[in-house]
């Protein structure tokens, strides 16, 4: 979807510039971390999760350029971000259920990326990676991976990105920040980069040398030009003071590797400071050079019409299947949050439906922050008008702010009157936009107020439906038996009302996911915005972020809804589940299986907790799980890096790649025996072993009455002491993928997960691979259980 969401935009850009009605370079996408709910461009983001944000840069930039490709690269090991099975790309469906899996599409395990450099390669750090099939040659259009980096934040408490300077760990910006930039320019191959606003630790991204030109252009080969972001410059000197004059301003962004400014200030002193011997000419050709480069890859010096999209017209845009793309990407990112006793989809019981709340009759709203004119949207009344049903509509509110409860009387009226009642509530840019961060994560005004009086009222629960960027406390309407159903559409853009009304009456059963932590109104009053930290404090009252870190530390702090969470009409169920056996330092060994009633047992008791439960280990409705063991047979501990343990952990990885039994339904675990914090010579071994792989099987089944799309996903929880120790993330998702079974219907996964990304981040901003259990986990955060062995 990403990919193909990508070729469109490329394809009507290129259409339009054909005609002169547009330029080529698109400063997109934004692939910042989602790190706090308040943000107001969070919106423009796919999440908190660095997997998510990775895999997004990659798929969306490759379709903007190029589309896919089969071409494979050498590229940095470190990339968390799953591998694209080229093989699959651009199949039909069909084609790929065949084959019984697709779980290597969206897998940490077989990383792609672009050519690195001499010296990536002397360190060991090349693997084989994808990149866009233009690489070096021609742009469909220019993407652009923005803002560089760890950039979160518009104005709170007196502090805006202008001026903001982000304290971020070593630790924090190679686990959580850096990883959607490099899948961006390692496997996206974006001819683009912007840097941002803020400060990183104390200099501004723009003047950052070690971002610019050591990280993006000396680790990752990024070969394309850096822009700054609009007035990013300017900022340098008269926001950050990090300069005391305009030339030497020219200067230090110039020389960081920075190539273009968004603004006015390098053309009104860059002359200036090569007149004053403060800025080299050299350096002003190295970005005339980079951005030239690009122009010449999008064939601007061909002018329109030229090369392979030269016949791209205005049929090409606005077409029937571009519009179709719109619905279904409205369609899948649809949540449902809630639903209780069924209350969706809707039946025969809408005769007549009141349309209550400020966004019933949404149009630009569902656009977004940033976006062009589209040629037709429709809103949810008219969508639902379409559908036949006798509508009612009443606003209660007169905008999103909702600043009083003037017009509740009619709308607790119309709900009173009808079959059904919809509420249509949120957020829009008015709350949440670039400059303008949100202060309150509950609904603005007297919204929360009206759910509860129409609820009150009307003839049965309601549903409640939410366009918003970022999330929302909704406890109180999670928590009243008058409201039985709930949706997140977040900005579903121009189809969002078909889409929507689609879901409501089960025309598209829903099979979307929470792409971050909906947090409760308590952690915004706990919780400092200009803390970039994501590891918990307890000792200060810190208690992280993200799914991966977060760690309530008081009752109220415990998240509305948890990543990942989302339901579906159909009910999906994991029988089975493949994982491997037990290794030893001689190569692969029988290991022996779990004992089964122990395992039970537990299973019943955690499962009983989160009010899933089980049928039997063939048969078990949630989630399953098994444990991988990284252990050390070296009685002197695992510290003893001797020179023979560290030749039986090279030894015993060589063989990781065979020896793999499937087992059906039993959890068992498997022991790896290798040494801990293994020296460079052996992380070596680890960063070239592509083969060394783990596979994890999982098989979905489709219980339910309706046909239904499942997200699987893929979680891995590192050692314990790693966490202790080392502040690992609890649990990080490590693949994921979709897909649709019919009624009956059952489909086996297989996942593919390089040993190399079981590396945990140290504090110091490097890759371990850490002794202990790790476990796997497949299913919603909420629903899992772990089966000790």
């Amino acid at each position: 979807m990403w990919n193909a969401v990508g070729q469109i935009i490329s394809t009507e850009a290129r259409a339009m510039f054909n005609t002169g009605q547009s330029g080529l370079t698109f400063w997109a996408p934004n692939i910042n971390i989602f790190r706090d709910p308040r943000w107001g461009r969070g919106q423009e983001t796919v999440g908190e999760d660095p997997l998510v944000a990775a895999e997004f840069a990659a798929h969306f930039v490759l379709g903007m350029q190029g589309g896919p490709t089969k071409k494979t690269y050498g590229g940095d090991v470190d990339s968390p971000a799953a591998s694209i099975d080229t093989t699959l790309v651009g199949k039909r469906r069909e084609d790929t259920r065949q084959e019984g899996t697709r779980g290597r599409i969206h897998s940490r395990g077989e990383a792609a990326g672009r050519v690195a450099r001499k010296k990536m390669r002397e360190r060991g750090e090349g693997r084989r990676m994808e990149s866009s099939e233009n690489e070096g040659g021609l742009l469909k259009v220019s993407a652009c991976c923005k803002h560089f980096t760890a950039y979160d934040l518009e104005s709170w408490g007196g502090v805006d990105r202008h001026s903001f300077d982000a304290k971020v760990t070593k630790q924090d910006l190679e686990d959580t920040y850096q990883p959607p930039f490099r899948s961006c320019v390692q496997r996206g191959g974006a001819s683009c980069i912007m840097c941002s606003y803020n400060a990183i630790n104390g200099v501004p991204a723009c003047a950052d040398r070690r971002l610019l030109t050591n990280t993006a252009r000396g680790a990752w080969s990024f070969d394309g030009y850096i822009t700054s972001d609009c007035g990013a410059v300017a900022d340098v000197i008269k926001a950050h003071h990090y300069t005391s004059t305009p030339e030497d301003t020219c200067n230090v962004t110039l020389s960081a590797g920075m190539d273009l400014n968004c603004g006015s200030f390098l053309r009104e002193h860059a002359s200036q400071a090569v007149a004053r011997g403060k800025l080299a000419e050299s350096t002003i050709d190295r970005a005339v050079r980079n951005l030239v480069k690009v122009q010449m890859r999008l064939g601007l010096f061909e002018g329109p019409g030229s090369g392979p999209w030269g016949r791209l017209g205005p049929a090409d845009v606005a077409t029937l299947a571009h519009s179709q793309l719109a619905l279904e990407a409205a369609r899948q990112g649809i949540v449902l949050l809630v639903n209780k006793n069924g209350t969706l989809p809707l039946g025969g019981e809408a005769a007549s439906v009141a349309l209550i709340g400020p966004h019933i009759d949404a149009g630009e709203a569902m656009l977004g922050n940033y976006f062009g004119p589209a040629c037709h949207v429709t809103s949810p009344l008219a969508a639902l008008r379409s559908s036949g049903l006798r509508v009612l509509p009443s606003p209660g509110c007169k905008d999103v702010s909702c600043a009083d409860t003037s017009i509740f009387p009619d709308a607790i009226r119309t709900a009173s009157a009808a079959d059904v009642v919809l509420l249509f509530v949120g957020l829009d840019q008015t709350q949440e936009r670039e400059g303008k961060d949100r202060v309150t994560l509950t609904l603005p005004g007297e919204q929360t107020e009206l759910i509860k009086r129409v609820a009150a009222a009307a003839k049965r629960p309601v549903i409640v439906v939410i366009l918003s960027g970022g999330p929302v406390d909704i406890k109180e309407a999670v928590g009243d038996a008058n409201v039985g159903a709930i949706l997140w559409a977040g900005y579903p853009g121009q189809a969002g009302g078909k889409a929507i009304a689609d879901v409501l009456l089960g025309r598209y059963n829903p099979s979307g996911r929470l792409p971050v932590t909906w947090y409760p109104q308590a952690f915004v009053e706990s919780v400092p915005m200009t803390d970039m930290r994501m590891r918990p404090d307890p000792e200060r009252g810190y208690p992280g972020r993200s799914y991966r870190f977060y760690t309530p530390l008081r009752p109220d702090l415990a998240p509305i809804f948890e990543f990942g969470h989302g339901l579906s009409y159909s009910r999906f169920e994991y029988p089975d589940l493949t994982a491997p056996e037990s290794w030893s330092g001689n190569g692969v060994s029988r290991g022996e299986p779990s004992d089964k009633r122990g395992s039970r047992r537990e299973m019943e008791a955690q499962s009983s907790r989160s009010g899933l439960m089980p049928r039997g280990l063939d048969t078990w409705k949630g989630s399953l799980d098994y444990e991988l063991n990284v252990a050390s047979r070296d009685k002197r501990g695992a510290d003893a890096l001797s020179a023979s343990l560290r030749e039986r952990a090279t030894k015993l990885l060589r063989h990781l790649a065979s020896g793999f039994t499937k087992i059906s339904s039993r959890v068992r675990a498997a022991q790896l025996y290798i040494t801990q914090g293994a020296d460079s010579q052996h992380d070596r071994e680890l960063h070239q072993r592509a083969s060394l792989k783990i596979k994890v099987s999982v098989t979905v089944q489709n219980t339910g009455s309706c046909t239904g799309q499942e997200t699987v996903l893929l979680f891995v929880s590192p050692p314990e002491q790693a966490v202790r120790e080392d502040g690992a993330a609890l649990k990080s998702l490590i693949a994921f993928d979709k897909v649709e079974l019919a009624p009956g219907e059952r489909r086996n996964f297989a996942f593919t997960i390089l040993v190399a990304d079981l590396r945990i981040v140290d504090r110091n901003g490097e890759r371990r691979l850490w002794l202990g259990k790790y476990v796997f986990k497949v299913g919603a955060l909420q629903a899992g259980t772990y089966i000790g062995v």
